[in-house]
Parts: structure tokens; C-alpha cells; sequence
């Protein structure tokens, strides 16, 4: 009776730990693991055409790209990325660029560019940890910043795509992601004209690291 007994001991033991180790692996790739607010930083590269010269009677004004132009600027970012329970969430960043010198006669002089970025987002993950981020379409606003005094310029400019993919750590704490690939994205005035300006080609990296449980 005994050796009965702890053979069904023995088997009841087995079968609850197989339970909770397949409960924890399903835990560990749920997308609901990582509700609430990641600390990210990273850095990137673009290279963007100058500003078009907006002309309001112009049905095209992609024509007006000089694509033969580009200026190039490497950069940091840091800020607070939040994750909602439906898939949908929020970034909210700073952007501190070191641009190269100007490639054009009547380009901008030489200097830092500083920017606050704030967009909403939709987010996938996959079960095997990797995720994408999408930013919602023209809805990616930089706000241009005074490099020195950290304080708004009153210029405002917005980006018509934006996205990220990278991988969620099992435990959830971290993630990382870069821009999936090279991508022609449109630089625009605010809505609700969206009237284009320029053109540009970005890389992005960033990790992220939970802040809360």
C-alpha cells in the first residue's frame, strides 16, 4: 500500500511540476508580460534632403526633393516607452543629434539638433519572444528644441512612418529593438496639411528595461 501510495505521490509531484513549468514558458512569451513602463536609450544615423521650398499652389511638392542633397546626422535618445493591455501604447523621448557639416549652399549652420519625440503606438509579440512596434500613421511628432536652453523653438514637424522590431527577454525586464530595415519615410508640416518637406532615411537601436512589476 505504501509503494502504491508513493508511486501516486511521485506521479502527482511529476505532473503538477510539468504544469507549472509549461504555465511559466506560456507566462514568459505572453504580450501581457510587459505591461507598463520600459526606460529606453539608444542611438541612430539619417540622412535627409533639405527642407522643399513649401509653395501652397504646388499639388506636388515631392517634385520639389532634391534628392542629389543630404545632410547627415548621427544622434542619442533616451525617453519612457508604455505598453497598454491591448496592443496599443506610447513613446515619449528626447533627441540629441551631432550633425555633419551642411553639404549645400544656404543649408543651416552647423549645429546640435534637439528634439522632444512623442508618438502612439501599436505593438505585437510574436510566442518566441520577438516583437514590433508600429508607429500609428503621421502621427510621429517632433517638437525642435533650443540645444542650449532645452526649451521649445515653436517649430513642430511630423514623420509619416516609423517602426521597430527586436526581441522580449523571457523574464520580460528587457527589450531590445532597431528599425527592421532602410525605409524612404516623409518628413511633414503638422496636420492638418501633413505638407511634405523632406525625405529621410533613418537607423535606429534601442534597449529598454522595465521600471515597474
Amino acid at each position: 500500500m505504501k509503494t502504491r501510495m508513493s508511486k501516486v505521490t511521485v506521479f502527482v509531484m511529476i505532473a503538477a511540476i510539468s504544469i507549472f513549468i509549461a504555465a511559466s514558458t506560456a507566462s514568459a512569451r505572453d504580450p501581457l508580460g510587459i505591461i507598463g513602463e520600459y526606460g529606453c536609450s539608444g542611438s541612430g544615423n539619417l540622412i535627409m534632403t533639405p527642407y522643399a521650398n513649401w509653395d501652397s499652389t504646388n499639388p506636388n511638392l515631392f517634385t520639389l526633393f532634391d534628392t542629389t542633397k543630404v545632410s547627415f546626422s548621427s544622434y542619442n535618445a533616451y525617453g519612457i516607452v508604455t505598453f497598454k493591455h491591448n496592443g496599443t501604447g506610447t513613446i515619449d523621448l528626447y533627441s540629441l543629434g551631432t550633425p555633419t557639416a551642411p553639404l549645400w549652399t544656404g543649408a543651416s549652420p552647423w549645429s546640435p539638433s534637439y528634439y522632444h519625440i512623442t508618438y502612439p503606438l501599436t505593438y505585437t509579440v510574436n510566442h518566441d519572444g520577438e516583437i514590433t512596434l508600429e508607429a500609428n500613421l503621421n502621427t510621429m511628432k517632433q517638437e525642435v528644441l533650443n540645444p542650449v536652453t532645452g526649451m521649445p523653438t515653436g517649430m513642430v514637424v511630423y514623420r509619416d512612418h516609423y517602426s521597430l522590431t527586436g526581441w522580449v527577454s523571457e523574464d520580460h525586464k528587457t527589450i531590445t529593438a532597431a528599425t527592421p530595415g532602410p525605409r524612404v519615410d516623409t518628413v511633414m508640416l503638422p496636420p492638418p496639411g501633413l505638407t511634405p518637406l523632406s525625405k529621410v532615411i533613418s537607423h535606429d537601436s534601442q534597449v529598454c528595461t522595465r521600471l515597474n512589476n
